[in-house]
């Protein structure tokens, strides 16, 4: 497992890669990524996801050994987080058809 400013390290490299969500496959491009957030941008307008909620995400990947996208929280955002968490450490997981399990 990474520390947190390592996986913060590896996200900040996504910027500009598009992202899909599981469900439909929609893609998602990581426009900016400072200290403190990810904006990501499909067709719509900017949306922003904070640094603590991403590490919160990938602390529960570590600890139940996977992460479900449509399960525990906000599921519009948690379609777009565990992409984002899988691109961050591609080593670290395997994609599944629900969401990403460590290998």
């Amino acid at each position: 497992m990474l520390s947190d400013n390592e996986f913060w390290d590896r996200v900040r490299g996504l910027k500009g890669q598009t992202v899909h969500t599981f469900t439909r496959g929609n893609p998602n491009t990581i426009v900016a990524i400072d200290a403190a957030k990810v904006e990501i941008q499909d067709k719509g307008p900017v949306s922003r996801y904070s640094r603590s909620g991403l590490l919160v995400h990938y602390h529960i990947l570590h600890r139940d050994r996977e992460l479900i996208a449509s399960k525990n929280g906000n599921l519009q955002g948690r379609y777009v987080i565990v992409p984002i968490i899988g691109a961050a450490v591609p080593d670290e997981v395997v994609e599944t058809h629900h969401g990403l399990r460590l290998r």
